[in-house]
């Protein structure tokens, strides 16, 4: 009886060729060998697989792009050496790198772990090994990082403004106890020209659930930029203090920031500060669709999720979980606060949702009794024109919205006067039935929580207007309450 053979198996052979390749075409009858040349970086598969009656053979060729002209190479296998170039031939550090770059260059930096802190000193693109991968609350799949302590302009942050893109690391301290200052010391503190950080892991080590501003067992600051054209966007930040600042220096340029489809976890001070400095009034940002949630702090953390000492900026699309206050509203007469927009926003299981508050006059704020001497700006700490508008509230256990201007009695001070009430208006609080309404005034007495409900002062209404509400939850539920 006959038999028929078996496959002989299977022989790969992989050929990686790298500059100048010659790839030979079968010639057909009468006619010379034909070649084709590249300078691309090629690696060719070969697969034969043999029976006994026949033989298959299949190529695959992978041809990867040409080195980027401006770029400057940096992997883990790299030596400090020449110009960082070539991809074949690069550095071992992004420090290096940046020496050898020009203004313009783009730094691409390999997967694997660089204990350094990067000093961009000129107009600088940095591409980890994750660029164009989102993380935050959309997040795609993302291979090994790229992994750096951070990025510092000379100076922590200095006077110079630089155009600086950051995308696609994991920026983290690495145990370097001296990034755990009790002091604001972010990982990326950059003065801001026009500063892009998107697609980042941000991480500062263990939770500590109890960690506040003051203690130094938990990083501190993720990101300060202080001027300049601002993107923050598609970032994961986990595990910091108060892991974000946009702010504007005395001097700088007017800031103007997007901030973005971030997840903020791990939040045990705040998570977002938006602010002016002394004697500068920040015009008003867009923070839209991020997820800020502290969920897991333990006392005394008492986090906010974005506190706001400027006018004009429009917070919408975020969702607020775990925090003591969602949205805090700092009413200071050094700063102009107007014209806030707080809409469409979720929040879900705080202790309260959007808390209007007032600094302590004589502390971080001023004790100046005339308007417009003595610290005390002109239009400084009011809330003209402030909208709390479409928004969903539920299970928060102290309030859904706090308008507590009667501090200002609390502190003797005298009280710069809004025009109200606040517009509240289609905003659901749970459930179909209107918020219930506390009534708070000075000297303040013992109000007891009010769940989901508003706290304002003098008689319902006059300080917070929140008829008509949702009796379904936004955005598809009618505003028709009354």
């Amino acid at each position: 009886m006959r038999r028929t053979a078996r496959p002989t198996g299977l022989l790969v052979a992989v050929l990686s060729v790298v500059a100048v390749v010659t790839t030979a075409c079968p010639p057909e009858t009468g006619t010379p060998e034909e070649t084709t040349t590249t300078t691309s970086t090629t690696t060719t598969s070969t697969t034969t697989s043999t029976t006994s009656t026949s033989t298959t053979t299949s190529t695959t060729t992978t041809t990867l792009p040409p080195d980027d002209p401006n770029g400057r190479y940096v992997a883990t296998t790299g030596t400090d050496a020449g110009d960082c170039s070539a991809s074949a031939a690069p550095c071992l550090t992004v420090n290096y790198a940046v020496g050898q770059a020009v203004s313009g260059n783009t730094v691409y930096v390999a997967a694997g772990d660089y204990a350094e802190i990067v000093a961009p000193n000129k107009d600088l693109t940095f591409k980890g090994a994750n660029a164009g991968i989102a993380a935050g609350v959309s997040p795609g799949v993302r291979g090994t990082e790229s992994v750096v302590k951070g990025f510092r302009n000379s100076g922590n942050p200095g006077t110079i403004s630089y155009t600086t893109t950051i995308d696609g690391f994991r920026i983290d301290p690495q145990g370097d106890t001296a990034l755990l200052s009790a002091t604001l010391q972010p990982l990326v503190w950059l003065r801001g020209g026009t500063t892009v950080v998107e697609n980042n892991v941000f991480s500062g080590g263990s939770f500590v659930s109890n960690c506040t501003y003051t203690c130094t067992t938990m990083t501190d600051s993720a990101f300060t930029v202080q001027s300049g054209s601002v993107t923050f966007s598609n970032n994961t930040i986990e595990n910091f203090r108060r892991p974000v600042t946009i702010n504007q220096a005395l001097g700088a340029p007017a800031t103007s920031a997007t901030v973005s489809g971030n997840a903020f976890t791990g939040i045990t001070s705040r998570a977002l500060a938006l602010a002016g400095s002394t004697g500068v009034q920040m015009g008003g940002q867009t923070v839209t669709g991020n997820t800020f949630d502290a969920t897991g702090r333990t006392s005394p953390s008492s986090p906010a999720g974005i506190t706001i000492s400027n006018g004009g900026n429009v917070i919408s699309g975020n969702t607020f979980t775990g925090l003591a206050s969602g949205v805090y509203l700092d009413l200071c007469k050094k700063f102009v606060t107007n014209n806030n927009a707080i809409t469409g926003n979720t929040f879900t299981g705080n202790n309260g949702g959007v808390n209007i508050s007032v600094n302590t006059d004589g502390g971080q704020c001023v004790s100046s009794a005339t308007e417009g001497s003595g610290g005390w700006v002109a239009g400084g700490g009011r809330i003209n024109g402030m909208t709390i508008t479409g928004n969903n509230f539920s299970g928060n256990t102290s309030y859904a919205i706090r308008h507590a201007a009667f501090n200002w009695g609390f502190f003797t001070a005298t009280a710069p006067t809004s025009t109200g009430p606040v517009d509240a208006t289609c905003n659901f609080y749970g459930t179909p039935a209107a918020p219930n309404y506390a009534s708070y005034s000075y000297p303040p007495g013992t109000v007891a929580a009010n769940p989901d409900g508003v706290i304002g002062t003098a008689a319902p209404e006059t300080s917070v207007n929140s008829t008509p509400w949702r009796t379904a939850a936004a955005p598809a539920g009618a505003c028709d309450g009354v």
